[in-house]
């Protein structure tokens, strides 16, 4: 049997030991005040994960503060606060996410954070929100992209300077490995209206035909003298929301760095991980070219 360990007995640690230290709790005010008084430290984890875009990561992921249903988003427009901290506090900032379950409240709140002149009663609201339920029905992802947010807001609420429309692509892959010798190439032959004219243009390339792609349509945008000065840094596809076999279509997630290193994410949304993709580089070409545009017309009201 075990032997009897009385209390005061010197092998007793009640009563000779010293006791582990009780976990200390912060009082709620107490924990405030070490965040209030911590520096943003968005930028480091940003550095430290630049490949993998932070989403869910409390605190410095870009959902973090993020709000979506009409009814939440409209009652944080008028002033309700829903987040456990300034999302300030730590370099972050609320964001509206547009989905089917997304209201006009969440709408408005978009477009004019955008900086879109806009009044609550305007009915481009209702027309942009039908859309957006139209799209993600589909499974296409709009959440909190922002890049996306504002190429569909200048649908109703600006206006595109360029149009772009692929009248014709032929992509070709050939890849074969005899003995021991690889040869991988990819051509493109494309068609493509800008503004009313057409294009042709022929690529080949040994980057695949993704990469072909992307050449070929460069071209073009170099004749007319629309934005090339962006490569693509990060490259992702996500499964399909909306289950259709071989059909199912695929929302491809690019995103591109300016020589000003600049970055924009666009998508793209098709049955054809190809078409997806050129989908993708027109827009991010296209909204480089709105947002320079842009820039230009500050510069010339400062000079005013």
């Amino acid at each position: 049997m075990p032997e009897k360990v009385e209390p005061g007995d010197d092998t007793c640690p009640d009563a000779t030991d010293e006791q582990e230290a009780p976990p200390q709790v912060l009082a709620d005010h107490d924990l405030a005040e070490k965040v209030d008084s911590a520096e943003p430290r968005f930028d480091v984890a940003r550095g430290l994960q630049e490949v993998v875009m932070l989403l869910e990561q409390p605190f410095v992921g870009a959902k973090a503060f993020a709000h979506d249903g009409g009814v939440h988003v409209d009652a944080v427009l008028k002033g309700a606060s829903y987040h456990h901290i300034d999302p300030k506090q730590v370099g972050n900032r609320m964001r509206i996410v547009l989905s089917t379950n997304s209201g006009k409240a969440s709408v408005f709140g978009v477009v004019r954070s955008l900086g879109f002149k806009v009044e609550k009663n305007d009915p481009r609201l209702v027309q942009m929100l039908k859309e957006v339920h139209r799209l993600c029905a589909d499974g296409y992802e709009l959440s909190i992209l922002d890049d996306e947010h504002y190429l569909l807001a200048l649908k109703y609420f600006g206006k595109l300077h360029h149009h772009i429309h692929i009248n014709r692509c032929d992509v070709t892959s050939h890849f074969s490995e005899i003995e021991g010798t690889v040869e991988h190439d990819n051509s493109c032959i494309l068609k493509m209206e800008v503004d009313g004219e057409e294009y042709k243009v022929f690529e080949d390339t040994e980057n695949g035909p993704v990469g072909v792609n992307f050449k070929a349509i460069k071209e073009v945008l170099k004749k007319i003298k629309l934005p090339t000065n962006f490569h693509l840094v990060n490259y992702e596809v996500g499964l399909p929301k909306v289950r259709a076999g071989a059909g199912s279509r695929i929302q491809t997630y690019i995103t591109y760095e300016d020589n000003k290193g600049n970055r924009i994410t666009t998508c793209g949304f098709d049955e054809d991980i190809i078409v997806s993709s050129r989908q993708s580089l027109i827009k991010a070409s296209l909204l480089i070219a709105e947002r320079e545009l842009l820039e230009k017309r500050k510069k010339r009201k400062k000079r005013k």
